[in-house]
């Protein structure tokens, strides 16, 4: 179990990651336009 949830908290991380990638290039998007 433990094993698993060391995976599942690593997904996490890298959606949290990329969803934060996708906001900031929103931001700047809509600023530069």
């Amino acid at each position: 179990p433990r094993f698993l949830l060391g995976k599942l908290s690593e997904g996490k991380i890298t959606v949290q990651k990329e969803y934060n990638i996708g906001v900031i290039c929103l931001f700047l998007t809509m600023h530069w336009l």
